[in-house]
């Protein structure tokens, strides 16, 4: 029995070590890989740290403050928000954002869980040629496009039934991204419209793509403040929530992540046999712009769930 309280004591420091080395995530890329893991931290710690309160109470203490610092960090994205009284009747809006994977091949499924989505605007990230032309379904429901594939799997799309007023491609740190100004009264005098910014920043796994993946993050940061009016940003960022540069991101650009008051939503990765599961699909809205539902859609083939959001505009 000694061995055994050895172990459940060796095993509770070993899984408070990630949380402790997050706390450096600006000083080393491969630290902040470990901000990325407070719900699995807390699925860890808990049976052990109750374990080590029941019988090794002096041993207790370090687990406790890791189990507790993990909490702080998961519950507040289910507080608070932008959301509306679901009984008003104001016009509300859909856009979705979902990275297809270049290599999948199941398109008619996508195209069936785009059409039950009743979406107003999507945003694609992975576009290649062979999704190009195996979505030009969409093309009757979706007259506005926007379409950038690419061999590589940084190629973007917008399709959209509202109308695009005007649109730019940016160069986001050298992949592109798409920055779209869409109507949603074409009777308004003033031409009411918010603004789109889809993107798909680089997978930091390494220091030059960690680095990037930051540039690009502050990049998005630059743009967003720069808008005027309302404004959702959407996209594969490579990042979850808890990461620092996440933090950044919306201090910096003033947005909102649309999870606040709704939960964590991990988007990727998105397959049933995924043991691993992270939120990093994201939709970041403006001031001016009110959460009215977001939720994740059926599994497209991707190893990333589409996400929806659906808003209105204040």
């Amino acid at each position: 029995m000694k061995h055994l309280w050895r172990i459940i004591t060796i095993l509770a420091l070993l899984v408070c070590v990630p949380t402790l080395l997050a706390l450096f995530a600006r000083a080393w890329w491969l630290f902040d890989l470990f901000t990325h893991g407070p719900v699995f931290y807390i699925i860890g710690l808990m049976p052990l740290t109750i374990a080590l309160w029941a019988k090794r109470k002096n041993k207790a203490a370090l687990p406790t403050v890791c189990l507790l610092v993990n909490f702080w960090l998961v519950l507040p994205i289910y507080f608070g928000g932008n959301k509306t009284d679901p009984s008003d009747a104001q016009t509300t809006y859909r856009g979705i954002v979902v990275n297809v994977l270049s290599a999948n091949d199941q398109y008619d499924h996508f195209l069936k869980v785009i059409q039950e989505s009743d979406a107003d605007f999507i945003a694609v990230l992975e576009m290649n040629n062979n999704w190009s032309n195996a979505l030009q379904p969409l093309h009757e429901d979706y007259p506005h496009r926007i379409l950038i594939p690419r061999d590589d799997n940084f190629g973007i799309a917008i399709y959209s039934r509202l109308p695009i007023v005007r649109s730019e491609t940016i160069d986001l740190n050298g992949v592109p991204a798409i920055m779209a100004q869409l109507q949603v009264d074409e009777t308004d005098s003033n031409d009411k419209t918010f603004t789109v910014i889809a993107a798909h920043t680089a997978p930091p796994f390494g220091a030059n793509a960690s680095r990037q993946r930051n540039r690009q993050l502050a990049q998005l940061a630059e743009i967003a403040k720069s808008k005027v009016g309302p404004t959702v940003l959407m996209g594969d960022l490579n990042v979850t929530g808890w990461s620092p540069h996440f933090r950044d991101l919306l201090k910096q650009s003033g947005l909102m992540d649309s999870r606040q008051g709704i939960g964590i939503q991990p988007s990727w990765y998105g397959g049933n046999t995924g043991l691993i599961r992270l939120p990093i699909d994201h939709v970041l809205v403006s001031e001016g712009i009110a959460v009215h539902e977001r939720r994740l859609l059926d599994d497209v083939g991707s190893d990333h769930r589409p996400v929806l959001i659906e808003f209105q505009i204040r």
